[in-house]
């Protein structure tokens, strides 16, 4: 699995979850779709990107899926979320 590789590379000593169905990513209500991808911010932050040396690699999973960052307590109470709305 993917995930695995991530973890081996960028984070060797934490635990890295996946979530091949999107259970999550419906229940918090991410952003999907083409809009999200192909428009004018995804645009301008690619070639921000680009100019700053980042190019994207092979795209694993659903490419117009995009995610965000949830905080949780202990308790699963959701005390900060993040939800991009384009790439």
């Amino acid at each position: 699995m993917w995930a695995e590789g991530f973890r081996d590379r960028f984070a060797p000593s934490q635990r890295v979850l996946s979530d091949p169905k999107r259970d999550a990513y419906h229940a918090t209500k991410m952003a999907k779709g083409a809009k999200t991808t192909a428009n004018f911010g995804a645009v301008k932050a690619g070639i921000r990107a680009t100019t700053k040396g980042f190019v994207q690699g092979i795209t694993r999973g659903t490419a117009n899926q995009q995610g965000g960052v949830l905080v949780l307590t202990p308790q699963n109470e959701i005390v900060y979320a993040y939800r991009s709305v384009f790439a």
